[in-house]
């Protein structure tokens, strides 16, 4: 996995959306327990643990902090910090 920029998004944790080496990458949700998701594909695994949510002031929508964990079929990972929002 080079090291470049990733982007990650889901539909409220039952399909997620991650670039990966300039390819778009489509992962299933496999299990989730409480703040921390696992996904999975073909190629990958994506860990999502969500670490500090705030919320912006309705319940719609939060501000969001964890680590994203992707891990290919030979073991190699790439653990990152992110940050971003939750809505509905």
């Amino acid at each position: 996995m080079r090291n470049k920029s990733y982007i990650m998004v889901n539909d409220l944790a039952t399909t997620a959306y991650m670039m990966i080496n300039r390819h778009l990458e489509e992962f299933t949700l496999v299990s989730n327990q409480k703040d921390i998701f696992w996904y999975k594909n073909k190629r990958f695994t994506l860990k999502v643990t969500i670490n500090h949510t705030q919320s912006k002031g309705d319940n719609e929508c939060y501000k969001v902090k964890g680590i994203l964990i992707v891990e290919d079929r030979n073991k190699n990972q790439r653990k990152l910090s992110f940050a971003g929002n939750c809505s509905w």
